[in-house]
Formats: structure tokens, sequence, C-alpha cells
């Protein structure tokens, strides 16, 4: 009985052990994703922000000329 309980109880501790680790992992690649998204959300707003000056000047200039 002692042994069976001894293997138990290293199963759970191993099984315990699976999930805490899975957890580091799912979490670390999901912090790795959203730094690549913040990134690229970052730069498309840059990018906009530019074509949007452009266009003000655009229709600054065009307005000058009518």
């Amino acid at each position: 009985r002692r042994v069976f309980i001894n293997e138990a109880a290293k199963l759970f501790a191993h099984l315990g052990m699976n999930n805490v680790a899975r957890a580091f992992r799912v979490r670390y690649w999901k912090k790795q994703q959203d730094a690549i998204e913040t990134a690229a959300s970052r730069a498309e707003a840059a990018r906009l922000k530019e074509m949007n000056q452009q266009l003000q000047e655009r229709l600054a200039k065009a307005e000058k000329r009518a």
C-alpha cells in the first residue's frame, strides 16, 4: 500500500509540474506574440500618420489653387 501511495504521489507531482511548465511556455509565447503585434501596430500607425500628413498638405495646396 505504501508503494502505491508513493507512486501515486510521484505521478501527481510530475503531472503538476508538466502543467506549470506548459503554462509558462504558453505565457512566454503569448508575450512574444503580443510584443510583435504591438510593434506592427505602432509601425502601421506611424505610416498612417505620415499618409495623413501628406494628404493634408496636398489638400492645402489644392485649396490655394482654387
